[in-house]
């Protein structure tokens, strides 16, 4: 599988300017991201990827990012470019997320790698430390989990350490699928079952203790039936991958389901929140 990697000039941009953008690359199938200094570059699949529908979709949603260049890149240069921006990550004073070659003396309970190649997941962006945090002040003791479009699997991992009796980690993706597999194998994970689907075809078990989804908007949206239908009584339902902007979509279809919300966090322009069936 060979990628694309397009970089973005954002030396007129702020912070949360590049992380909408980021948001919007994500809901357009980019994979992964890299912000520089001046830069963001952003990895796609280069069978997905159309200029044309990506510049009809900058401008139905009137945004207008400079791109530097568009230049191919193969797998094998993956990893050097990930390890020249992967820093490990602190949440907390609970929690590490590293990559394997990061060397770190310290006394966090919970201690995840992560290989992340091509696959979202790694505790940098808003949304998925949000869910890390959400995750870190639950008690997961003998739950339930599943971990939908999981990406690395950092959730999964995250959850299985504080105590999950089950977890299961879907995603579509057979890059995110591999990869997934990959970390598991570096945290001696052995309670994460990872399967190559979604949750509307997923039929291996339909009730969970908590549901986990940190997507887009639209998927969101989409599946909250099938979120409402498999949560169990008094589960939890912890959404993340969308903007404020986005909340009260998210918000009315899960009322409108039956869900109550629990808590709400916000990094940023990113919201996560929790609802209690």
């Amino acid at each position: 599988m060979n990628y694309l990697e397009l970089i973005f000039d954002t030396t007129k941009m702020s912070s949360s300017d590049q992380d909408i953008l980021i948001g919007h690359l994500s809901l357009f199938g980019f994979t992964g991201f890299n912000e520089k200094a001046k830069t963001l570059n952003a990895f796609v699949d280069r069978k997905l990827f159309n200029k044309k529908e990506l510049n009809k979709y900058f401008l139905l949603h009137n945004i207008n990012p400079h791109i530097l260049c568009i230049r191919e890149l193969k797998n094998k240069n993956w990893n050097s470019i990930w390890e020249s921006s992967f820093d490990p990550i602190f949440i907390n004073k609970l929690c590490c997320v590293r990559a394997p070659f990061h060397n770190v003396n310290s006394d966090f309970k919970y201690d995840i790698l992560i290989n992340p190649n091509m696959s979202f997941g790694t505790g940098h962006h808003p949304t998925t430390l949000l869910m890390i945090k959400q995750l870190l002040s639950l008690d997961l003791k003998d739950k339930v989990i599943l971990d939908v479009g999981s990406g690395t699997g950092i959730l999964s991992i995250l959850s299985e350490k504080k105590g999950a009796k089950q977890v299961f980690s879907l995603d579509i993706d057979q890059y995110a699928y591999d990869n997934s597999l990959e970390n598991i194998n570096l945290n001696h994970c052995q309670k994460i079952s990872v399967h190559k689907n979604d949750i509307i075809h997923f039929s291996q078990i339909s009730s969970f203790d908590i549901i986990l989804a940190n997507i887009n908007r639209n998927t969101l949206l989409n599946q909250m039936r099938e979120y409402y239908t498999r949560l169990l009584k008094h589960g939890l339902l912890i959404l993340s991958g969308f903007l404020k902007k986005d909340l009260s979509l998210i918000h009315n279809s899960a009322i409108n389901m039956g869900l109550d919300k629990k808590c709400k966090t916000e990094n940023k322009d990113w919201i996560c929140v929790t609802y209690t069936k």
